[in-house]
């Protein structure tokens, strides 16, 4: 099976409850969404067989694992994960979506092929609710457009574990700095991986 791809790096994860873990990124092309915001180039995408995917994803001296996007789960991931756990079963296999596709969520989370799914909704659906349900963490973009407020009456047991984030939009943190210093339930995430190099993998 061939998945599109626009990138493969070996990072710091800056975002989240596993912030200031090494990782390995595998970022789908693709998305079942358009927002302004976004920062990845889905002109700019190969195609790559699972196998040598999950033979990169299997590197036994990286922690974690991280499948992104675009957004992955619009991707038949199944096979892939199924190769990437047989490689390596004590890697963190982690999965960030926006949320959109929660049948495919419990798909995997039923599987015990994923450790780690990261919900960061970019609209309040019954689809994200859904997939609030099944997250591990939850990661909200701060923008203009994305209310918090709303989100509260499902994010109970996120806030008591420590598990909600805010992440700011853009290069000015300060709106999202001072919502969280006034939500104090909320968790700043600040993507510091902004601020590092990211070194791509060479997979040829």
């Amino acid at each position: 099976m061939l998945y599109p791809i626009t990138e493969i790096t070996f990072d710091i994860q800056g975002e989240g409850c596993y912030s200031g873990t090494p990782a390995l990124f595998i970022r789908f092309a693709y998305c079942n969404l358009n927002c302004s915001w976004c920062d990845v180039n889905h002109d700019h995408n190969c195609s790559m067989p699972e196998i040598v995917l999950s033979s990169i994803g299997a590197w036994s001296n990286i922690p974690l694992l991280i499948l992104t996007g675009g957004e992955p789960t619009i991707q038949p991931l199944l096979p892939l994960l199924r190769k990437l756990r047989q490689k390596n079963d004590s890697q963190v296999i982690a999965i960030e979506t926006n949320g959109m596709m929660p049948e495919e969520l419990r798909k995997y989370k039923d599987s015990g092929l994923v450790d780690w799914i990261t919900v960061s909704p970019k609209l309040l659906t019954s689809e994200t609710k859904l997939s609030i349900s099944l997250a591990d963490e939850i990661i909200l973009v701060y923008n203009e457009n994305n209310f918090p407020e709303r989100y509260h009456p499902f994010l109970e047991e996120f806030f008591i574990k420590g598990h909600a984030f805010i992440q700011p939009c853009s290069d000015d943190i300060t709106p999202a700095v001072e919502f969280v210093k006034k939500h104090p339930f909320w968790r700043l995430s600040y993507r510091i991986q902004k601020h590092l190099p990211n070194v791509p993998v060479n997979y040829t």
